[in-house]
């Protein structure tokens, strides 16, 4: 039988052992405007969501500095291509050919 003290204990271990992570608000005033490519200043894509008001695409990115952010993706395809594209791959899937 558990006791409640032990119960206690278990909540408190899982409590202790969360780390919180960082605050990736998304912020609508970054990247500076005479930051021209973003390749380098980008670390990831974090994901790709269709665009409720236009059926487009929005990219979220996770910058470097720590930073995330939201873009249509006309803009991010523009400016870091490299990094759309890597997400692309990253997420393929192939059938066999001998499947057809």
């Amino acid at each position: 039988m558990i006791t409640n003290n032990q119960v206690n204990i278990r909540k408190r271990k899982i409590t202790d052992s969360y780390t919180e992570e960082p605050d990736y608000s998304l912020l609508e005033d970054y990247p500076p405007s005479n930051l021209t490519n973003w390749e380098e200043a980008v670390d990831d894509v974090e994901t790709v969501e269709r665009n409720s008001k236009d059926s487009g695409l929005m990219i979220y990115l996770n910058w470097k500095n720590g930073h995330r952010t939201r873009h249509p993706a006309s803009v991010a395809n523009l400016k870091c291509p490299q990094k759309i594209i890597r997400f692309y791959e990253e997420r393929l899937k192939f059938n066999d050919s001998e499947d057809y």
